[in-house]
């Protein structure tokens, strides 16, 4: 609801600016490269994840370099920002359930696993994938 505003006209003016800031080249990757994998969660999750993980940054980066050089220490860095926003989305979560580590009222399994997945990851300090080890 938040991602919009109605003039005096009604006229309609979408925006969305969460992801509107001044930051290294390589967090614009792994933002790109989150949201497409994170909603691959369990048993198979990993393996799928990293399967489209591969595929995305074969077909991005040849785009990408069209216009930015950036070379592999950068890119290197990509698991350290993929971090960087798992962290960012988990805590968001709790803005939504007001602050109820348990998401014991939310009835979407898929989110509960989610969220169990996704602090496992923080807490352990892995990337939700690493395909450049």
């Amino acid at each position: 609801m938040g991602n919009f505003c109605v003039d005096e006209r009604g006229g309609i003016t979408l925006f969305d600016f969460d992801e509107a800031q001044y930051s290294w080249f390589v967090e614009d990757i792994a933002l790109q490269l989150y949201y497409l994998v994170y909603v691959y969660g369990g048993e198979d999750g990993q393996a799928y994840r990293e399967d489209q993980a591969r595929r995305f940054m074969k077909h991005f980066m040849r785009g990408y370099l069209l216009e930015h050089a950036l070379d592999d220490e950068w890119l290197g860095r990509i698991p350290l920002f993929l971090r960087l926003r798992e962290l960012i989305v988990y805590i968001g979560s709790f803005r939504s359930w007001d602050g109820d580590e348990t998401f014991g009222s939310s009835d979407n399994q898929w989110f509960k696993d989610w969220i169990a997945e996704s602090k496992a990851r923080i807490e352990n300090g892995i990337p939700i994938v690493n395909i450049w080890t």
